[in-house]
């Protein structure tokens, strides 16, 4: 954690409060991004239904953009 920058810790603590928030949701059920990563999860997501671009979105917002 003290090697990260103030950017980064802040994009943490956004996370684990949305984490915290999510939970408390009667939504559906929260997945933990390191288990899709490991391959542990998977998320069911298409071209079609915009979800493939959303994620990306996402993607962009917390991590900036892409260089390729």
């Amino acid at each position: 954690m003290e090697s990260m920058t103030n950017t980064e810790r802040r994009n943490l603590d956004t996370l684990l409060t949305a984490g915290a928030q999510a939970e408390d949701d009667d939504g559906p059920p929260v997945m933990d991004i390191l288990d899709i990563l490991s391959g542990k999860d998977s998320v069911d997501i298409s071209h079609v239904g915009g979800e493939f671009a959303d994620l990306l979105a996402l993607g962009d917002d917390l991590l900036g953009p892409s260089s390729w």
